[in-house]
């Protein structure tokens, strides 16, 4: 209903983080090899955009549009912006490629999905919120100014 109030922000993330890392977590060798492909094909020049674009477009843009109403006046760069920034936190997460785990020193483990799932979701409010500039954000401000490699 477009008179009513929006979701909050965690809530639009989580409705569409939990069911893919769920999924991932519980749903057997099968889904875990499809995120894998998906992460794959979603870091792919040559097959990324037209793949992605044409199966996943939809939902992406139902989604985006939802936080749109829980961010009203976001600038439209801004929020497609922040939704690249948590699909790629996504795609590296469902690699499950022992980074972090190696990183870490073993603290933590890229496959404890629900670890990453209690995170991801503030993580991801809180840039949507920096990145759009609201009042419960960061205010905007300029990125620092580039150095001169030295030679």
């Amino acid at each position: 209903d477009a008179g009513s109030t929006p979701p909050s922000l965690e809530a639009i993330i989580d409705a569409f983080t939990h069911p893919l890392l769920d999924r991932s977590a519980r749903g057997g060798s099968g889904w875990k090899s499809y995120f894998a492909l998906i992460a794959e094909v979603n870091n792919s020049p040559e097959f990324g955009g037209v793949l992605m674009t044409r199966h996943f477009d939809p939902a992406v843009q139902r989604f985006v549009a939802a936080i749109r109403r829980a961010l009203p006046g976001c600038d439209e760069r801004d929020l497609y912006w922040a939704y690249h920034f948590l699909s790629g936190a996504l795609t590296l997460t469902f690699a499950e490629t022992g980074r972090i785990d190696k990183l870490s020193g073993g603290v933590c483990n890229s496959n404890d999905l629900d670890s990453v799932h209690q995170r991801l979701v503030p993580f991801c409010a809180a840039g949507f919120r920096a990145v759009c500039g609201t009042s419960t954000g960061v205010a905007k401000r300029k990125a620092p100014a580039r150095r001169k490699a030295a030679r």
